[in-house]
């Protein structure tokens, strides 16, 4: 058995349908689509390989917008959380507003690949300080980060009828 990395998840879709692989490690909507093309299996979901997870959505802006617009980022975030709870309450509708935003994967693998993770989804965009000061520690020790990197709480935006 050799392990490689391939870079790119849709590098890896593609060599899945070479039959090359005998598994690999995808994210949605790969994950349904390998599923659909190639009758893979889903063997582990990522909250039970990774539990707790470090992974996060983070929407970055320039500092000049945040002084400048600073209603405006707040909207911003005030409305991924209502994203969040549409996609989440219809997943049906909200792949299909999707459809053709991800080209080659057609509206029933994004609906697919809703369901399956929108359990772990939240819409709460509250920072939760305990979570992003893990994260940046992952990143420092990995070195993606130098040392000397600072990202807390109190510098984030976050929706203020949260």
């Amino acid at each position: 058995m050799r392990l490689e990395c391939l870079g790119t998840y849709a590098r890896i879709a593609e060599e899945v349908g070479s039959g090359d692989l005998s598994a690999a490690v995808l994210c949605e909507p790969h994950v349904s689509r390998v599923e659909r093309v190639h009758g893979w299996r889903v063997l582990t979901g990522g909250r039970e390989a990774i539990d707790p997870s470090n992974f996060g959505i983070c929407v970055y802006a320039r500092r000049r917008l945040l002084e400048d617009e600073p209603g405006l980022v707040a909207r911003l975030v005030r409305d991924y959380g209502r994203c969040v709870r549409y996609a989440t309450d219809r997943p049906d509708e909200a792949a299909g507003a999707l459809g053709g935003t991800f080209p080659g994967f057609p509206a029933e693998d994004i609906e697919r690949a809703i369901r399956r993770d929108a359990p772990d989804w939240t819409s709460d965009t509250a920072v939760d300080a305990a979570f992003l000061s893990a994260v940046v520690a992952d990143l420092k020790e990995q070195s993606v980060v130098p040392g000397d990197f600072a990202l807390n709480a109190g510098m984030m935006c976050a929706d203020p009828a949260a």
